[in-house]
């Protein structure tokens, strides 16, 4: 139902009128959304006076934890102790990241900021909260006090996943309980602050939730489309696109693709404009991928290389250190328009977005007059992705 990009077409104007409100702020303004990875400040060293703000309308900060059924900050050197000089006192209550956000927003006073609550490592704990009424506004009211306690302007819930769980056990009735809890938040954040969720992308995940229902109460929906396919597919699957636009013959998981998922919730009735489509700022790469169509829809035996676990490469370092280098040659799927690289002397397959990659899902977002485009994460780039959304975004 939706237009083909071609890889021709990377300027063009877009033949739609969106309503917009102004380029930052308003419901139907386009948004670009980063998350900030909380661990990022460390290896990564990857600190938020780096992050340019300029080009982004929301920051996500990766993430909160839940303690004894409240929201509660996951790393308090990194949140609110790290001491910054040019900026900091021993004096002060708060320092750290969280301070850092403020003086952010400041400088750049369309910037809002999310607290990201759960995550792939830190979901655990949300069948139980959300499985009470009572626990339900625990966590709602825990979730209130911290963002107006650290100067957020809204929550945003990663839970991974109801029902089918994730490193948490799920249970049947996460589902409406999913639909409950965030109705709680609503109902507890009123109008003045933000609320939104990452969704997953794939048919199983999405079955899991009551849609039309949850994005009733939501500002928006984060679409996670991205890690359709991955290293924990090994000996017992086939190699594929890290986050496909569109199909192009995934043998096994023909819907596992940003379109499908963009189709899904239209047809479950979510407004276009509350609907954010996900890109990846990194790499799924493959060990033992044969050479077949350069070692893409493979089998294969294990992870590729990375740039901090195997497995998953960042853009930066794919762009430093592998594309067409070292025997890596790079590939384009003209139908799922994205790229990949194969080196069949080593057989390491590497899916990832590029520059060409990532300026068609934006147009496809800005085509589609959906709400925008969001990225995990801001450390994986070395500025080119974010300045091909920003720039696309405003043609």
């Amino acid at each position: 139902m939706f237009l083909i990009f071609k890889k021709t077409a990377l300027i063009f104007s877009c033949l739609l009128t969106l309503n917009v409100v102004s380029l930052f702020g308003g419901d139907d303004s386009f948004k670009t959304i980063g998350y900030f990875a909380e661990w990022g400040i460390y290896g990564r060293n990857y600190q938020v006076q780096d992050i340019p703000a300029e080009k982004l309308t929301h920051i996500n900060y990766a993430f909160a934890k839940i303690d004894n059924g409240k929201v509660a900050i996951w790393d308090s050197y990194a949140a609110i102790d790290k001491f910054f000089p040019e900026t900091d006192s021993w004096e002060e209550d708060m320092r750290g990241n969280f301070k850092q956000f403020k003086l952010l927003k400041e400088k750049n006073p369309h910037l809002k900021t999310f607290i990201s609550v759960g995550g792939w490592t830190g979901s655990g704990e949300f069948s139980e909260v959300a499985s009470t009424a009572a626990g339900r506004k625990k966590f709602a009211d825990s979730a209130l006090e911290f963002i107006q306690e650290y100067g957020f302007d809204g929550v945003d819930i990663d839970w991974e996943f109801p029902v089918v769980g994730g490193l948490g056990a799920g249970r049947p009735e996460d589902k409406e309980n999913y639909t409950l809890l965030l109705q709680e938040l609503r109902a507890t954040l009123g109008d003045q602050y933000l609320l939104t969720v990452a969704f997953p992308a794939g048919p199983t995940g999405l079955d899991a939730i009551e849609i039309d229902k949850v994005a009733s109460v939501l500002d928006w929906i984060n679409i996670m489309t991205y890690d359709f396919h991955g290293a924990w597919e090994a000996n017992s699957g086939l190699t594929g696109h890290n986050s496909p636009l569109f199909d192009s013959g995934d043998p096994v998981n023909p819907k596992f693709h940003t379109d499908a998922a963009v189709t899904r919730l239209l047809q479950e009735g979510v407004p276009a404009k509350k609907i954010v489509i996900g890109v990846p700022f990194y790499g799924r790469s493959a060990s033992g991928a044969e050479d077949t169509n350069q070692g893409l829809y493979a089998s294969f035996t294990g992870a590729g290389p990375g740039s901090f676990e195997n497995g998953v490469v960042d853009y930066k370092d794919i762009k430093n250190n592998y594309l067409n280098k070292d025997g890596y040659s790079y590939h384009w799927d003209n139908v799922a328009q994205v790229p990949y690289l194969y080196h069949p002397g080593k057989k390491i397959f590497i899916s990832f977005d590029d520059v060409d990659s990532i300026s068609l899902k934006t147009q496809y977002a800005l085509t589609n007059q959906l709400g925008g485009v969001m990225f995990w994460e801001l450390s994986g780039d070395n500025g080119d992705l974010i300045d091909a959304i920003h720039s696309n975004s405003r043609n």
